[in-house]
């Protein structure tokens, strides 16, 4: 009876060591399945990055050789810029130096032929202005003092030059003046009327500084022993004067 159980027992022990035999193995199978196909993907992919790396050595070795060939075309190019350049050079060079004696005379005699054209042009200036100072002495000698209608052509404060000074007067300060009297909202009328009455006081003081210039100088002419040399420069034309300044 002992027996029996016994051998029941080791029986019992013998199907699940056997179970438990056949678990590893079925759990061995699926682990090498696993691998397998681990090992089968990573192949997968080794050979896909191969031809990868395949496909870009033949790209780099494509890229290399047309390189070369760019780097040879270059070469030959800079060596036939080179050359031009070269030859451009020698044929300028010989231009220049044939030409260089025939440039150098022809500057050469326009120079001389401007020196002279400028000498002649400085002696006629020079004479010019001569003759129209002795012409206009002369004239103004003979006629400006006894007839008020020849003016005399050297006097800088004649009628014309006074009319052409007043002129620029108006041009100039005056109508500055005006743009800025009208930018301060200032009528045309009043702004003109200020202006106006600017001038007539500048009148109104250069007729008294030549007023009292004659006065002096009639003082001095009664009284010799006073300096006249001051009051003997045409004190009326220089009144004229102060007023286009003013």
């Amino acid at each position: 009876m002992k027996t029996q159980e016994e051998l029941e027992v080791k029986n019992i022990k013998i199907t699940e060591f056997e179970r438990r035999e056949k678990e590893r193995a079925d759990e061995i199978t699926k682990i090498k399945e696993a691998h397998s196909n681990e090992k089968a993907k990573l192949n997968g992919e080794i050979k896909s990055r191969q031809d990868i790396v395949t496909r870009l050595e033949k790209n780099l070795e494509n890229l290399n050789w047309e390189n070369t060939t760019l780097q040879a075309k270059t070469a030959e190019a800079e060596k036939k810029i080179k050359e031009n350049e070269r030859q451009y050079n020698k044929a300028i060079e010989k231009l220049y130096k044939e030409n260089k004696a025939k440039i150098d005379a022809l500057l050469e005699h326009h120079a001389q032929e401007i020196a002279g054209k400028n000498r002649q042009l400085n002696e006629l200036a020079l004479e010019r202005d001569d003759m129209r100072n002795r012409f206009s002495k002369l004239a103004g000698d003979k006629l400006t003092n006894q007839n008020a209608d020849i003016a005399d052509l050297s006097d800088p404060n004649r009628a014309m030059k006074l009319s052409e000074k007043f002129g620029q007067l108006y041009d100039d300060e005056w109508t500055d003046a005006f743009e800025v009297l009208k930018g301060k909202k200032m009528l045309v009328k009043d702004a003109i009327q200020f202006l106006l009455d600017i001038l007539q006081r500048c009148v109104a003081f250069c007729a008294k500084l030549r007023d009292t210039q004659m006065d002096s100088l009639k003082n001095v002419l009664l009284h010799p022993s006073q300096d006249v040399s001051m009051f003997l420069s045409e004190p009326r034309k220089h009144v004229c004067v102060c007023i286009v300044c003013c």
